[in-house]
């Protein structure tokens, strides 16, 4: 791990063999890539459409595959997303969870059970603060779950429709300051 890097409170990993093998086989040139925490990213190819901080490296699926993750990136760049959602419900992620992305054909799957509601959740829990005291803003298919928990959730003005729909509120885009607006409102100047 790097020295300046952000070590994580806590780290709930998955073995991405088995999920690999899943996506490789269901998916003809899948981009695969797995997040190495304080590292970098690790990818089967350059165009990975994963965010990576640190350290870029291109590897075979083998190595790919060889540690557990907190994160494997599926990117589909001959396919569409409403093709790939279908295959995934034909083809689940074994020890996995998956959720689509925004714009596009690609996936991030994770270890079961865990998402941005339960970790939240376990924030919450630890200290001691009251559901209804939390607020959740987000714009993506992975914050469903989180504006479900939340005491009081807040979809971007540029939120994929479900999150908007789920949202108890919908504020202005991101680039017009919509989580500045939104927490100008919740605490005091």
């Amino acid at each position: 791990m790097r020295h300046n890097a952000v070590r994580p409170l806590e780290l709930h990993t998955f073995d991405p063999k088995p999920v690999v093998n899943t996506l490789i086989s269901a998916f003809p040139g899948m981009v695969l890539s797995v997040e190495k925490v304080g590292v970098g990213l690790w990818s089967t190819a350059p165009e990975s459409r994963a965010p990576s901080h640190g350290e870029f490296r291109i590897v075979d699926t083998d190595e790919l595959s060889s540690e557990p993750t907190p994160r494997l990136n599926g990117f589909w760049p001959d396919g569409s997303i409403d093709a790939m959602v279908d295959i995934l419900i034909e083809h689940p992620l074994p020890g996995a969870e998956w959720v689509r992305g925004e714009d596009g054909p690609w996936i991030v799957a994770f270890r079961q059970g865990v998402s941005k509601g339960w970790a939240l959740e376990r924030i919450r829990q630890r200290h001691n603060i009251p559901r209804e005291a939390t607020l959740a803003i987000g714009d993506g298919f992975n914050d469903l779950e989180m504006f479900s928990w939340a005491g009081y959730s807040v979809a971007m003005g540029n939120a994929v429709a479900p999150a908007r729909a789920r949202a108890d509120e919908v504020t202005d885009e991101v680039a017009n300051a919509g989580v500045a607006l939104t927490l100008e409102r919740w605490f005091d100047h």
